[in-house]
């Protein structure tokens, strides 16, 4: 279950909830997590102990991560005061020694964070602007720690090929990194609350998780009560089975790592070149949370795509997930509390209430009118897509939208966007996406609009060539222009030849092949008529091509003026 937990730095006294937690430290004895850089790990230079110490103890501490400590300890102050402004949007669990367990619960999809739902949005929006600078740091943390299990494991993962939304599927992902981008991960904020109990209880118990791994911060621990002004960091209440079986207590190196710890899950989805693998068995853990005290924690669980077929199952994951969702016993524990909490993530869910619609691994509720029916769509293409599709957004289709069966429409009305995602898109499907022309009212929905940006950005790549010889005419030597007026007249055609080259700039991203091939023959037919015999530019850019013309051109101008 993703309910795991961990603190961190150096005891300070809390004197009762101290003195619990100690009886279980002494007990267990305590466990170094081997540690790697973040700047080694950031350039391929881990070193061959990194993977010694996947395989051997299934669990590292990344230390030394750039603004790691502000973030992870502004956003989770935010997180205890949002529970303790809004408590009822926390999902309340009571754990095995009678404390109390408080969640919010997000996906990542690949390496984006998908945001929180409304009421989290609307009641706590300093926790929701903290909480995404955390989670983006942590994407790009464990980046660098897929790009290293890559180079030290070489892991494949296995695709059913029977379900794969691309045009070319191959029969597995080239690489962890890769099959992951196209995965939906688990972001789990936990809000514990101490309460009554007997000092041998774990707050939970030994277990392991059947995700693939997870990516866990300092927790924050502070006093319940408010007799003490100053939140303070005690011993963490961590602690992990060794692959010799034996039961220690583990802690940060410090408040600037991150930990990364192998779930069982990665040896059933994931294949490797070697005998030399991650701990199979995955790492069973601990955690245990003082009477008295409050500990918020942050951690992220990473889930196989969809498509990923395991070396046992008989099923692919998405198919896995949704039986262990429905109570099918497929396997011994289910991934990342999507059996314990589906309430808790709905979003991940494909079994919405009646009044709401699934699209993109969440529930919406949509006010569609009684001529319109929701559907789930591209936010790359515009085109409908699979609900469990990544980068997809429901919209309100009528009756001119791409469910429609209409033929008789350029694009799809419902649906526009500024930039193609997928390479060049040639223009005249009723399912693709409508283009917007640098502004958001300019869509060009029928095919007259589209002549006519196309016919426009012709124009303008002229224009552009046009300022750039106007310009350079400017210099012409014995041309009487006062300085004042040369430099305003430089100062407007230079400011108007920059606008006009970025729009051009912004309308060849586009992605549209017509518009795209405007720019480059529009550009190319105003240098031949007006600056083919003008010095060669030493960059082809349209947005600063002749912003710095030549300087003995210059130079003639000034001594024509003396």
């Amino acid at each position: 279950c993703l309910s795991i937990s961990v603190s961190t730095t150096p005891m300070v006294a809390l004197k009762l909830p101290l003195m619990a937690l100690s009886l279980v430290s002494m007990a267990m004895g305590s466990f170094e997590i081997p540690s790697f850089k973040y700047s080694h790990l950031d350039i391929g230079m881990e070193g061959k102990s990194f993977r010694k110490s996947i395989v051997e103890s299934g669990l590292v501490a990344i230390t030394g991560i750039p603004k790691l400590e502000k973030l992870r300890t502004k956003a989770l102050e935010y997180l205890k005061s949002c529970h303790s402004s809004s408590p009822d949007m926390f999902r309340q669990a009571v754990m095995d020694d009678g404390s109390h367990r408080h969640t919010i619960a997000s996906p990542t999809i690949g390496a984006v964070p998908y945001p929180f739902d409304d009421d989290v949005f609307n009641n706590c929006p300093n926790f929701v602007s903290a909480s995404m600078e955390l989670r983006n740091l942590v994407s790009v943390v464990s980046d660098k720690f897929l790009s290293a299990l890559d180079r030290r494991f070489k892991p494949k993962v296995a695709r059913d090929t029977a379900v794969c939304v691309e045009k070319d599927c191959s029969e597995s992902y080239p690489t962890l990194s890769v099959a992951l981008s196209h995965a939906q991960h688990l972001d789990h904020f936990h809000v514990y609350k101490g309460g009554k109990q007997d000092d041998a209880d774990l707050t939970i118990d030994f277990h392991t998780d059947d995700g693939l791994f997870i990516a866990i911060v300092p927790a924050l621990f502070a006093p319940v009560t408010r007799k003490s002004s100053q939140s303070s960091l005690i011993s963490p209440g961590f602690f992990v089975e060794t692959s010799t079986g034996i039961r220690l207590e583990a802690s940060f190196p410090s408040t600037n790592s991150m930990i990364f710890m192998i779930g069982s899950g990665l040896s059933e989805w994931v294949g490797f070149e070697s005998d030399l693998v991650p701990r199979k068995t995955g790492v069973p853990h601990a955690v245990k949370v003082p009477e008295g005290a409050t500990r918020m924690w942050y951690g992220r669980m990473y889930l196989p795509p969809n498509d990923a077929l395991g070396k046992t199952m008989s099923v692919n994951f998405g198919q896995y997930r949704h039986e262990m969702l429905q109570g099918v016993e497929l396997g011994n524990s289910p991934i990342g509390c999507l059996l314990a909490e589906p309430e808790n993530l709905a979003r991940a869910d494909t079994d919405c209430p009646p009044d709401q619609y699934h699209c993109w691994k969440r529930c919406y509720k949509m006010n569609c009118t009684n001529d319109q029916h929701p559907i789930c769509i591209s936010n790359t293409s515009g085109k409908e897509c699979d609900p469990d599709q990544h980068n997809c957004k429901p919209v309100c289709a009528g009756s001119t939208g791409p469910a429609s069966g209409e033929t008789n429409s350029f694009c799809n009305p419902d649906f526009a966007v500024s930039m193609y995602m997928d390479g060049f898109v040639s223009p005249g499907d009723k399912d693709q996406a409508c283009i917007i022309l640098l502004f958001k009212d300019w869509v060009l929905d029928k095919k007259w609009k589209f002549a006519l940006g196309v016919v426009g950005t012709f124009f303008l790549g002229i224009f552009l060539e046009a300022l750039i010889f106007f310009r350079r005419k400017l210099r012409t030597p014995g041309l009487k222009l006062g300085k004042t007026l040369f430099s305003v007249t430089e100062m407007l055609t230079y400011g108007t030849q920059a606008l006009f080259g970025y729009m051009l700039m912004l309308i060849a991203m586009t992605y549209s092949w017509p518009l795209f091939a405007a720019v480059v023959i529009g550009l190319t037919v105003g240098h031949v008529l007006l600056n083919t015999n003008s010095p060669v530019s030493e960059g082809a850019t349209p947005c600063c091509e002749g912003t710095s013309l030549n300087s003995g051109e210059y130079t003639e101008l000034k001594e024509g003026d003396k």
